[in-house]
């Protein structure tokens, strides 16, 4: 019983995204997200400091949306947003920075000695 209960959960997550893009499809707002969705693109990047080192768990935030990544042990994140689309970059101890967005991005972090007192 769990395992078809676990299959039957894995079958409708793989499922649910097409079947709400058709149903969003089917009314006039819903071409607009349609298309949104269309004109994003995977965006990547790594956050450095200063000295290049790699910084763990910043927050990469989509300005205005509900949408974000956190950095990966590498620096890295990826994160589904159209190009030029505003990201705040945010870190304890770091100023934070918003850039648009592009593809392999690089940011550099720098220390926010304010924030450590």
């Amino acid at each position: 019983m769990k395992k078809a209960y676990c299959l039957l959960a894995t079958l409708a997550s793989l499922t649910a995204p097409s079947t709400m893009l058709t149903a969003m499809a089917g009314n006039t707002q819903g071409a607009a997200i349609v298309t949104e969705l269309q004109e994003q693109n995977t965006i990547t990047g790594v956050i450095t400091d200063t000295q290049g080192e790699p910084i763990t768990g910043a927050t990469v935030a989509v300005v205005g949306k509900t949408v974000g990544a956190v950095s990966d042990i590498n620096g890295r994140f990826t994160l589904n947003v159209r190009p030029g689309a505003k990201l705040s970059i945010s870190y304890v101890g770091y100023k934070t920075v918003t850039v648009a967005a592009s593809e392999s991005m690089k940011i550099e972090l720098q220390e926010d000695a304010g924030q450590l007192v």
